[in-house]
């Protein structure tokens, strides 16, 4: 009767062996996070609530523990000995720059290394694997990209290892090269090319009002079919209207035929002069608010495109350039203006023919 208990007896040991073994090599597996180092295939899964995957990106990022520039058994292995490593019981708040431990282990930066971080690595390591080799940096530093609409410089924008393209600047008239676009030329008060009009006076067409002296010809122009010419001894002006601006910029072109004659343009607010130039003298010189000073040459029978740019912010100053050179530095107008300038004259004095073509904001090509 006997006998039957030693068996049972036996039995019980035996399971209680076998059950032992499992019972320590599974607690060892729960310690450690991850017991293999090999492939993707042997870890083990020893975590019930496995975290959801990261993006690919981030996974990079993340599971470059020691930041060699590659996610591979290596990270695996520092993940699994950091898990168990006593100091990690340092890290129950933010973690300290000084503790290497902290830094590379706490991969969701959470401000502590548990459970979690393993699980991650874990789950993201046989997911993806290890394709992240070489350079993590999507980019050189400083250089720079347009992502549709949007103007991008490469830099640590978001503070990890490693550089990335950021600093999104909204380009209102598009990117190119990596760079917002220029906005297009800046809006004019009028264009006149004169092309239209009658062989006779300006008087009286397309707006234009004032000295009969100026008169439209197709004897000497610069484009197209018209040109203005005034041969008359004295003073004389005419005017004309538009769209009143608070900035832009606008040009016509000058010809003088006679050292003593003078082809002026001038911009106004209403009946107040903002700012001008003039060829005259063998100069052309410009009018702001002090005295009249030269801009460049203006030789006899020669066509200059001379220009006059105009702004209100963050101040109200005009400046100045002669076919398509380099811009005069900012002066102040002649007159403050209120809304901006809207009205163009047209002058002329001394002896000899002054010519005019073509008030636009950019120059044309004949």
């Amino acid at each position: 009767m006997k006998k039957p208990q030693k068996i049972y007896l036996g039995i019980a040991i035996a399971l209680f062996f076998v059950f032992g073994v499992y019972f320590i090599s599974n607690t060892e597996a729960l310690t450690n996070g991850m017991l293999n180092i090999g492939t993707a295939d042997s870890y083990q899964n020893p975590l019930p609530k496995p975290a959801p995957l990261l993006a690919t990106g981030n996974w990079c990022n993340w599971n470059d523990i020691n930041k060699d520039g590659k996610v591979n058994s290596s990270d695996v292995t520092i993940a699994r000995n950091g898990f168990t490593n006593p100091d990690k019981t340092k890290c129950a708040v933010a973690c300290d720059a000084s503790n290497r431990y902290c830094n590379w282990n706490d991969v969701n930066k959470d401000g502590a290394v548990n459970d979690t971080d393993v699980n991650i690595i874990r789950n993201n390591y046989t997911a993806f694997g290890p394709k992240c080799t070489g350079s993590f940096d999507q980019c050189s530093f400083g250089e720079k990209r347009c992502s549709g609409d949007i103007a991008q410089t490469c830099g640590n924008w978001n503070s990890d290892y490693y550089l990335e393209f950021g600093g999104d600047e909204q380009c209102p008239y598009g990117c190119e090269n990596g760079a917002c676009k220029l906005p297009p030329p800046l809006p004019s008060i009028l264009k006149d090319d004169f092309n239209s009009y009658q062989n006779s006076d300006l008087n009286g067409q397309g707006g234009w009002s004032g000295s009969n002296v100026f008169q439209v010809q197709d004897t000497l122009i610069y484009e197209g079919a018209k040109a203005i010419k005034a041969n008359v001894d004295g003073f004389l002006e005419i005017f004309k209207y538009g769209q009143q601006k608070a900035d832009g910029v606008l040009g016509i072109y000058l010809r003088t035929d006679e050292i003593g004659r003078g082809a002026y343009f001038h911009i106004f607010e209403n009946d107040h002069v903002k700012g001008g130039f003039y060829c005259a003298g063998g100069n052309m010189r410009v009018y702001t608010w002090g005295p009249d000073y030269n801009i460049g040459v203006c030789n006899l029978n020669t066509w200059y495109f001379v220009q006059i740019q105009w702004r209100s912010v963050p101040d109200q100053k005009i400046r100045f350039r002669i076919d398509n050179g380099d811009w005069t530095a900012w002066d102040y107008p002649a007159s403050a203006w209120t809304n901006g300038p809207n009205r163009v004259r047209l002058s002329t004095t001394g002896t000899g023919a002054s010519y005019f073509d073509y008030i636009s904001e950019t120059p044309c090509n004949p």
